[in-house]
């Protein structure tokens, strides 16, 4: 089980606690500290960027997959452009944990409780 607590000035701390029959262990713990608006922007910046490159190179690839198909099976490329979403890596099952409420402002998603103090 996780246990993320937010302080009001900024900060939090995670605790990794297993739980046994009779008693919870902690196993490690985690300082968190905010960080400043700037480097949350350049962050935000850099990761936009990247997947935006990587979307480019897929699409890329893409391309460059219809056209060998157009020139060596034109029958199969038509096949695949009149049904894009009927293959068996797209028909994935979303699966997601039960949220609980509990006393105050705590919220249970799982194993995952996050306080405010």
């Amino acid at each position: 089980m996780a246990v993320f607590t937010i302080f009001n000035e900024g900060k939090g701390k995670m605790d990794i606690l297993q739980t046994t029959e009779y008693k919870n262990i902690e196993l490690i713990s985690f300082d968190f500290e905010a960080c400043v608006d700037e480097e949350i922007r350049q962050q935000i910046t850099f990761r936009y960027g990247s997947l935006k490159s990587k979307l480019a190179l897929m699409e890329g690839r893409l391309q460059d997959i219809n056209e060998l198909l157009r020139l060596k099976n034109p029958s199969l490329l038509l096949q695949l452009q009149k049904n894009p979403g009927t293959s068996q890596f797209n028909q994935s099952k979303i699966i997601g944990g039960e949220s609980k409420i509990l006393q105050g402002n705590n919220v249970n998603t799982g194993s995952i409780i996050i306080k405010n103090k």
